[in-house]
């Protein structure tokens, strides 16, 4: 697949791809979009994590396999950890708590297809009470 986008500072900001990139900022999809638009921002007061180690915020950075990430990181090393948003290559999206660069906690994610899930994750896998 040919990628195309728009690039500033050295940082990919937008992603072009005929079947389902719209160009929007990072890689979002529409069915993503407009569900996201619906069930409104992720509430990360409704259960707070708090981290036992420094943390730092950085911007959107591209991670494994294409997904750009923006959020919460261990001071100083490549381990997300806290708050932060993963946008997958089709546009599917987490917001939620990370641990050791897993989601971890409270999460939401919405699949680029149009389903979602949010409630409890564990190592990257939804673990506990959510609602599908």
């Amino acid at each position: 697949m040919e990628k195309k986008g728009e690039w500033q500072d050295g940082r990919r900001t937008h992603w072009i791809n005929d079947d389902n990139w719209d160009g929007a900022e990072y890689c979002e999809n529409k069915k993503v979009k407009e569900i996201r638009e619906k069930l409104g921002d992720f509430d990360y007061d409704k259960e707070p994590y708090i981290s036992d180690k420094p943390t730092e915020s950085r911007p959107e950075t591209e991670v494994g396999n294409h997904a750009m990430y923006e959020g919460d990181w261990l001071t100083g090393t490549e381990i997300r950890e806290g708050k932060g948003k993963k946008i997958l290559r089709d546009g599917s999206m987490y917001e939620g708590y990370w641990k050791d660069n897993k989601a971890n906690g409270s999460g939401r994610l919405i699949h680029a297809v149009g389903d979602f899930y949010e409630g409890q994750w564990l190592a990257d896998k939804a673990d506990g009470f959510g609602v599908y």
